[in-house]
């Protein structure tokens, strides 16, 4: 942003980056969708005690006490004791497979979708199944959007795992033999079940995910832990290689 902006001669400014647009572009280069540059600003500060959040474009002063009680559940957020493999892939679906092809005790289930509504409604289950009772949900960290929506998928895929004996059914139909349900129609002992989110990066976790992420975070483990599910939280190692690789890595945006 700063090297297109001095090319233009203009100044890092809230005014600048409020008047420069960025599109998203189609395999055409056609715009596609677009926005201003200062609501791609994401940042955190904290001036004193007092903490503040710029997203979207928008000003938050996060209450204390709110903040608080998010960290303090945090804190009871335990740590998954196995040690996954390192991250060194493009992409998830890359990784996952690897993970399940170096050991046998994973099954995979990326992108094995079950529909639970309408033609466009499906869920996918979770990425990774550890001993037939670990649920596992893996996300390269890039944003807190994509912390969200991780943490989103896994509390509701566990939610109608118990709740919905259909999806159990249709959830059956993809399961592989060696974790398949011994009767779909029984609800399952949740308490024989952990949900597990997996974060591939260099960050400290939880304590260095983005508050907003934290707040999704700690609304799904509530949710998870009333359902009488287990809950923890890997971190995935990543190869320096890769990090480089994606910070690097160009997207069809342009600026106007």
């Amino acid at each position: 942003m700063s090297e297109y902006l001095n090319k233009k001669s203009l100044g890092l400014t809230v005014e600048t980056l409020k008047e420069q647009d960025i599109h998203i572009n189609n395999s055409e280069y056609q715009s596609v969708k677009c926005w201003s540059a200062y609501r791609c600003l994401y940042t955190e500060i904290k001036v004193g005690q007092e903490q503040y959040i710029l997203r979207n474009g928008i000003w938050y002063k996060v209450d204390l006490s709110f903040a608080y009680s998010i960290e303090k559940h945090l804190n009871d957020l335990e740590a998954y004791p196995y040690e996954l493999p390192i991250y060194n892939h493009d992409r998830e679906e890359e990784y996952n497979k690897h993970v399940a092809s170096v050991d046998s005790s994973f099954e995979l289930m990326d992108r094995k979708n079950i529909k639970i509504g309408g033609p466009f409604d499906k869920l996918e289950f979770c990425d990774l199944i550890k001993d037939g009772s670990d649920f596992i949900h893996v996300k390269y960290y890039r944003s807190s959007s994509t912390l969200s929506h991780l943490f989103s998928q896994g509390y509701v895929a566990a939610e109608a795992f118990v709740k919905d004996q259909e999806f159990r059914e249709k959830l059956n139909a993809r399961l592989p033999k060696s974790v398949k349900l011994g009767n779909p129609s029984d609800r399952p002992v949740t308490n024989d079940y952990c949900v597990v989110y997996a974060i591939a990066t260099k960050k400290n976790i939880p304590d260095e995910l983005p508050f907003f992420s934290k707040v999704t975070l700690k609304n799904a483990m509530k949710t998870l832990q009333a359902l009488n599910y287990r809950v923890k939280l890997a971190k995935v190692d990543v190869d320096k290689e890769i990090l480089v690789k994606k910070k690097g890595k160009p997207e069809k945006k342009k600026l106007n």
